[in-house]
Formats: structure tokens, C-alpha cells, sequence
């Protein structure tokens, strides 16, 4: 089974796009985004998870946590560890 790295982000924008949330971590670039959406309401829930390559890419990411957006911050919690050689 391959490592994931992904982060777990909390507090976007309820109309945040994949796009918004590859241009928040540019230069770094995401493998996939995936928005969470309410099972009931069907809209989104201000959450995400955005996967990268490599645990250093996930890592460097983390740099943005508490970033200052337009309608807030963000939060973000890293799920990765370096793979074992």
C-alpha cells in the first residue's frame, strides 16, 4: 500500500473551488483536492482534503497553516509521514 499525504483543511469559504485551493498552496502542487460536502444539505462544509506527491510537499504545505485569506484563516492538519526507506 502507498503512503498518503494528505492535509485535512478546515474553515474555507463555502464556494471554494478546486482551483482556490490549488492557487492557496502555489507553488506547491496538490495531487488531488476533494471538498466535503454535507450528506444532508448537499453544500459544502468548509473542508477538504488535498493530497500532494511526497511527504515534503505535504510538509512544506503546512507553511500556509493559519494563513490569512479574504474571508479568514485556514486550518490545516497534516496526515503523512516519511516513507520508510
Amino acid at each position: 500500500m502507498s503512503p498518503v499525504h494528505d492535509i485535512h483543511i478546515r474553515g474555507l469559504p463555502f464556494h471554494a473551488s478546486g482551483q482556490d485551493i490549488a492557487n492557496f498552496f502555489h507553488p506547491i502542487m496538490p495531487l488531488k483536492i476533494s471538498i466535503e460536502y454535507s450528506a444532508d444539505a448537499g453544500g459544502a462544509t468548509g473542508e477538504a482534503v488535498v493530497r500532494f506527491l511526497t511527504h515534503e510537499d505535504a510538509v512544506a504545505a503546512m507553511a500556509k497553516n493559519r494563513c490569512h485569506t479574504q474571508h479568514g484563516y485556514l486550518e490545516l492538519y497534516l496526515n503523512s509521514s516519511p516513507e520508510s526507506k
